[in-house]
């Protein structure tokens, strides 16, 4: 499978791996190991409400990628991604992601835009769980 456009420094790596209807890839909290795309299937993002109740926040399709937020800040992921059906994914390890964004000054704009949109929309919908008004 060939990487959509903007991660074409990412083609040629990595491993394939499936995950089975309720798999989990990571849950929030775990230290980021990888880099995700979807090859096939559907995953779901969960975060924890102020219960501590999973709520569904979004769906990865073919095509969507993950797990480059907790790489880039060197933190925990903000989310659990867990397969809504059989999935396949390309998995890219630590190393060799930060390897091909130091490398590919593109993928890097890229990435640093995709991470950029991803923290505002995290923002946004905390401050709309918080009853602010957005």
């Amino acid at each position: 499978m060939s990487v959509p456009e903007g991660l074409a420094g990412l083609n040629g790596i990595g491993k394939r791996i499936t995950f089975s209807l309720g798999d989990v890839v990571f849950r929030e909290g775990d230290e980021g190991e990888a880099f995700y795309l979807v090859v096939s299937g559907r995953l779901r993002v969960l975060r924890r409400d102020r219960n501590d109740v999973n709520q569904t926040v979004g769906c990865l399709f073919a095509g969507d990628h993950f797990g480059e937020g907790a790489l880039l800040r060197r933190g925990p992921h903000r989310a659990t991604v867990r397969a809504a059906e059989e999935s396949e994914l390309l998995e890219i390890s630590r190393p060799d992601f930060l390897k091909a964004v130091k490398h590919d000054r593109e993928l890097r704009a890229y990435l640093d835009d995709e991470v950029g949109l991803s923290s505002c929309r995290d923002f946004t919908r905390d401050l709309k769980a918080e009853g602010a008004a957005v």
